[in-house]
């Protein structure tokens, strides 16, 4: 039997992807200053971590190790990412044709996504490679595979900064596996870890708000030079920060949506659509932001507001008219041919 729609999920993967798209607007209206908003530095603290937990939690119970289940999640997520990129050298060239600058170049474009697929779709690519972690994972034990998988992440964690080897997304998978795989084994043991999850949200629902005021995108935590330690120490512990901060606003913000998603509130249903086709609007709400250039005469606040709403609206009018066609809701987002 096909087990029955999550609703909590949907729910928070619509916040999750709203979080992506405000975060999105504040940034390209803010170019070079952006990392000064509170609102962004928030947001960024765990947003992408929180959708990798969210895709660990769904993994479980949805994809069994088998190649079949392989393959499914190659179409859905690799075939995007490429397809996406194409559109975005063919953008690339139109802009070039109308404004002039450096011509694109395409073989150039193709090493340098692979170097670092953050050129890209960056999330999808680095969600494969969880994906096929996972698989490696189950092919080793079906009874135990979270502790294989656990065991994936000190070997990432040891062998990626000492080889230096960051090409193919490893850097960011590096960081995101945990979260992943956090996600999985909490979905996994739900029953076992029910009352300690609760407290666990209750308790990130005090810590997050203290931990995120140190928290920096681009820099150590500012507490760290209040630190008179070993360098050894000091960099254990930022490390643990910077895992403590994403983790405890991922579960403070399971446990404040657990609590009212029980009940009916303004924003549930339209939350519950928008989880719903969350990768469509990640793939899609970049191209709206290109006329952002246009409303520099307009408040700071009022460009984001406006840029966010126009992406948002945008977005899901494109995508459902992209989805008419079996072949470009298939290629372009993933869903299978019927």
């Amino acid at each position: 039997m096909k087990p029955e729609r999550n609703i909590l999920i949907d729910v928070l993967k619509g916040f999750a992807i709203l979080l992506v798209v405000i975060g999105h607007s504040v940034q390209y209206n803010m170019p070079g200053h952006f990392d000064h908003s509170l609102i962004f530095r928030v947001i960024y603290s765990y947003h992408m971590p929180f959708f990798m937990f969210l895709s660990g939690f769904v993994s479980f119970g949805t994809f069994d190790g088998s190649k079949a289940k392989l393959v499914k999640r190659f179409k859905s997520l690799i075939i995007p990412f490429w397809c996406w990129f194409l559109i975005s050298y063919i953008f690339s060239l139109i802009i070039f044709y109308l404004r002039g600058g450096s011509q694109p170049d395409f073989l150039k474009s193709i090493v340098e996504i692979l170097k670092s697929p953050d050129h890209g779709l960056w999330f999808l690519w680095v969600l494969f490679l969880n994906i096929l972690v996972l698989f490696a994972s189950l092919k080793i034990t079906h009874k135990y595979e979270e502790i294989v998988l656990m065991a994936f992440f000190v070997i990432i964690n040891v062998v990626v900064p000492l080889t230096g080897f960051t090409i193919l997304g490893l850097a960011a998978m590096m960081k995101l596996l945990l979260f992943f795989s956090v996600g999985y084994i909490l979905n996994k043991h739900a029953s076992k870890l029910k009352i300690a999850l609760s407290i666990a949200g209750y308790l990130s629902m005090m810590i997050y708000p203290v931990l995120v005021v140190f928290w920096s995108r681009s820099a150590i935590p500012s507490f760290a030079v209040y630190l008179t330690i070993a360098q050894p120490l000091k960099s254990l512990i930022i490390w643990l920060y910077n895992q403590a901060v994403p983790l405890t606003g991922i579960l403070a913000t399971y446990k404040l949506f657990d609590l009212i998603v029980k009940y009916e509130f303004v924003l549930k249903n339209a939350l519950i659509s928008l989880g719903r086709i969350s990768l469509e609007i990640y793939s899609t709400h970049f191209y709206f932001f290109s006329f952002t250039s246009l409303l520099t005469f307009i408040a700071l606040d009022f460009r984001i507001a406006l840029t966010f709403i126009v992406a948002l609206t945008g977005t899901i009018l494109i995508q459902w008219l992209l989805k008419k066609s079996a072949w470009l809701s298939f290629l372009l987002y993933g869903k299978p041919l019927l």
